[in-house]
């Protein structure tokens, strides 16, 4: 299976799920009983509770669906729409969280390459180029204390 990318579709879908989750006041079971609104689901969960909230969602979704047609009742049919609409809630909130990390991987990954960069690029000077950048600085500071 290929690795999916977290697009703006992604984000744009995952916001009007979130947001009639919001609107609906929309809870969600959690661990030992507990429940979760959507802000608890964005803010206070991390990627391994989603993953396994993902999972016991398809299991309850499998037992509705596994259920004989005819003794299906309304509110089964409609409990399993609203799992199908959190089940896909989560899974691109997984998405969400995963790309956010990675984007901050790439970022400190970035500013270390920077870091190193300058670090290199200042070792790499001749004492001449830093007696050029030191004459500069002088003129600089002369120039202000002259004019003020």
């Amino acid at each position: 299976m290929a690795k999916v990318n977290f697009t703006k579709e992604h984000f744009a879908q995952l916001s009007a799920l979130a947001g009639a989750a919001l609107i609906n006041g929309t809870r969600f079971k959690g661990n030992m009983g507990t429940e979760m609104n959507i802000y608890d689901l964005f803010h206070n969960t991390n990627i391994t509770t989603l993953t396994r909230y993902h999972g016991n969602i398809k299991k309850e979704i499998a037992e509705i669906e596994g259920m004989d047609e005819w003794s299906l009742t309304e509110h089964q049919q409609r409990k399993a729409t609203n799992l199908k609409k959190q089940l896909e809630l989560v899974f691109l909130l997984i998405g969400y969280q995963r790309n956010k990390a990675e984007v901050e991987a790439n970022a400190a990954k970035l500013r270390e390459l920077k870091a190193t960069y300058a670090e290199l690029k200042e070792s790499t000077k001749t004492p001449e180029d830093r007696l050029k950048e030191a004459e500069a600085q002088i003129a600089a500071l002369e120039a202000e204390v002259v004019a003020s």
